[in-house]
């Protein structure tokens, strides 16, 4: 019996971990509702590749840190078009206009597409 009831647990915890990923992929690979969400999961995405941004550090102070260290001009090209335009937008309280926000999303979707983003520089952090 404590066999069985082992067993039949067992399966149940592979199969409550097999949901639980898919819906942390779901979770984690949501677009963004608004631009400051696409910003903050920007930065939080190169966070995760090793480039982590200072709270205190403006768009164009952690984008300067960024492109010092990365060797990827097209990864530089796609965080600058975001924090161009988040640093436009959010300082000024304006909404992006369409296409800036077509823009952006694209820029967010294929920065999203880097698994590695190599640096010049491996100890790379902001203090």
């Amino acid at each position: 019996m404590k066999e069985w009831l082992d067993l039949t647990l067992n399966e149940g915890k592979q199969k409550l971990k097999k949901s639980l990923q898919r819906f942390r992929r779901l979770v984690i690979f949501r677009e963004p509702g608004n631009l400051e969400e696409l910003y903050a999961g920007t930065t939080e995405f190169m966070s995760q590749k090793g480039f982590p941004r200072h709270p205190a550090s403006t768009p164009f102070e952690y984008l300067g840190h960024v492109e010092a260290r990365i060797e990827s001009s097209e990864a530089i090209a796609y965080l600058r078009t975001i924090s161009v335009v988040f640093s436009r937008c959010h300082y000024s309280g304006k909404k992006p206009e369409e296409a800036d926000g077509g823009w952006t999303l694209s820029a967010y979707r294929s920065l999203l597409r880097y698994q590695e983003l190599q640096t010049g520089d491996e100890t790379f952090g902001i203090d």
